[in-house]
């Protein structure tokens, strides 16, 4: 009898259709179970029964469809044997399956984690529920030291985020373009607004020859209206991110902190160069031919980097072809092919 996967996963209200790591569920044969968006009578009442469970998980991002999703997952456990069930969001998703080990079903448990060491420590307040998986999938290299203490370093595996090469891509007919260069910024979670907003008023003061495009929530208004060199875009569809990608000429992208980044990635796809900071969790991603990176909170190396850009189009040509060919090898099918040896490995 074959291998059983079931993926648990839940889906992140800000990303984009084609993005986010439940997009594995498009690339693996696998029984899926995926957070309530509906609720059924049976469900409220089971969340309500066990309401006190769910407040004491010590989990910051478990909720009661988390809860509901591991029930779920439990009920496959008890049916069925040599089962793999891998939490894509482990942060939020896995608390109590491991409980049921006691059964002996020669299941067995992955958990894919996202966050930062220091971040995961807020969000993650009790962690012997960690000691219970078979493996650990790591998004960046940066993580595997902290994760390995619950697994081993033998069982702790960085396996890079995907992205859909199909859908986020460089724009088929590409026009000359003239004017200033167009730099884009997106997203809100660990992305470092206020360096962004003191290059902006850095590269304001070189004249017209810039634009920045920032896409982010709402939240960032007070501070990315400090400067009137960036237009702020909230709430927009897929086609239009996917418009900007392809009509930007770099990305344009101070963080706090990285493991794995959506917008990193789908601009990278898109043919994008890329200028961030200088973080281990971008390093395993980006490589010099597509990346400027600079210092944390270094305004003025983030501004240099987009004039130098700006004023050698045949270098940011060639960061741009770098940057889809680095993309290229992170497609979906790539990853998930890594994925599948995990699974061969734990059972």
């Amino acid at each position: 009898m074959g291998q059983k996967i079931n993926l648990i996963t839940t889906r992140m209200p800000n990303h984009a259709r084609h993005s986010g790591y439940d997009r594995l569920i498009d690339y693996i044969d696998a029984q899926q179970i995926i957070s309530l968006e509906d609720w059924t009578f049976f469900s409220r009442a089971l969340a309500k029964l066990f309401k006190s469970q769910i407040k004491q998980s010590d989990l910051q991002w478990y909720h009661r469809d988390n809860f509901i999703s591991e029930f779920k997952a439990a009920k496959r456990w008890i049916a069925g044997k040599h089962q793999v069930f891998h939490f894509l969001y482990g942060e939020n998703s896995y608390r109590y399956l491991g409980n049921l080990k006691s059964l002996n079903r020669k299941n067995s448990i992955i958990g894919t984690y996202h966050t930062p060491p220091d971040r995961f420590k807020e969000v993650v307040r009790t962690d012997k529920h960690l000691y219970q998986l078979d493996a650990i999938i790591t998004m960046s290299r940066m993580q595997n030291d902290f994760f390995s203490k619950y697994v081993g370093q033998d069982r702790t595996f960085f396996i890079p985020h995907g992205i859909d090469v199909d859908y986020f891509k460089p724009a088929e007919k590409v026009e000359e373009k003239e004017g200033p260069i167009k730099c884009l910024f997106v997203g809100s979670h660990l992305r470092d607004i206020d360096t962004l907003v003191d290059a902006s008023l850095l590269l304001a003061q070189w004249g017209e020859k810039c634009e920045i495009v920032a896409v982010t929530s709402p939240e960032n208004k007070a501070k990315i209206e400090k400067s009137n060199n960036i237009t702020l875009r909230t709430g927009i569809n897929d086609e239009e991110l996917l418009q900007l990608y392809q009509q930007s000429d770099l990305l344009l992208f101070p963080l706090l902190a990285a493991t794995a980044n959506n917008s990193l990635l789908e601009a990278m796809a898109c043919g994008l160069p890329i200028v961030s900071t200088d973080l281990e969790g971008v390093r395993d991603y980006v490589n010099e031919e597509a990346a400027i990176l600079v210092k944390r909170k270094d305004a003025k190396a983030l501004a240099d980097a987009v004039v130098q850009l700006s004023e050698d189009t045949k270098l940011r040509v060639s960061m741009g072809l770098a940057s889809r060919e680095q993309a290229m090898k992170l497609s979906w099918q790539s990853v998930a092919k890594q994925i599948h040896d995990i699974y061969k490995l734990v059972q």
